[in-house]
């Protein structure tokens, strides 16, 4: 993932998770520098393609800038699902390279486009 640039982060279900006994999900990304969460519940910008059973994770370029300070770093990004019944899950914590870029211009109200993925090795 290069420093500055939108991408959605997808991350995949297992056939037998079912969306409807979740509360919520707390997805986290942390750095040295920075830690950010993206809540998927109504409302929020993270959502959940039923068709393919997985979620959608979006990250701004501010996002990424935030979390690297513009200098390349390992980041670490994992989920706690929080269920109807006050149950709490976690995913496995996966780590990725952030990359560094030459400039970084922030383009007023941007955001991912459908067609920017990375399709993280991880199942909930």
């Amino acid at each position: 993932m290069i420093i500055g640039a939108t991408t959605n982060l997808v991350v995949p279900c297992s056939e037998d998770f079912d969306v409807s006994l979740v509360d919520s999900i707390i997805f986290y990304l942390q750095t040295d520098v920075k830690s950010i969460e993206k809540v998927y519940k109504d409302g929020s910008d993270v959502s959940f393609d039923d068709t393919n059973k997985q979620f959608i994770v979006p990250l701004y370029q501010q996002d990424t800038i935030d979390l690297s300070k513009g200098e390349p770093c390992l980041c670490k990004f994992m989920a706690q699902i929080n269920y109807a019944d006050k149950s709490v899950g976690k995913s496995k914590v996966i780590t990725f390279k952030l990359e560094t870029s030459l400039g970084n211009t922030i383009i007023v109200d941007n955001k991912p486009s459908d067609s920017q993925r990375t399709v993280l090795n991880m199942t909930l």
